[in-house]
């Protein structure tokens, strides 16, 4: 992988040949054009890579959400249902057979 000098990383061979695969089937699976592919995917890659570098970062503005307020401790659970500092999911009572 190569490396811009604003310290970017370029596509990796992955993301190449994903694309390179997507080329190939786009243009109904011509034998024999595999380097091109490639190379074509590589250029497009690249590009995309360096004009995402040369963008400036947003910058932060004073009027950004707030951050939420924390949870009251030992009551909190994320999206999973595991609650806070535990190692397994919150779980309700066990609920009596009644037969």
């Amino acid at each position: 992988m190569s490396k811009s000098g604003k310290g970017s990383q370029g596509p990796s061979i992955e993301e190449i040949a994903a694309y390179a695969y997507n080329i190939y089937e786009q243009e109904g699976r011509p034998e024999g054009k595999h380097t091109e592919h490639w190379l074509q995917a590589e250029a497009h890659l690249k590009a995309d890579h360096q004009a995402r570098a040369d963008e400036p970062a947003p910058k932060a503005t004073a009027k950004s959400d707030p951050a939420p307020a924390a949870a009251p401790k030992g009551k909190s659970r994320n999206a999973a249902g595991w609650q806070a500092g535990s190692s397994a999911p919150a779980q309700s009572a066990p609920r009596a057979n009644s037969r």
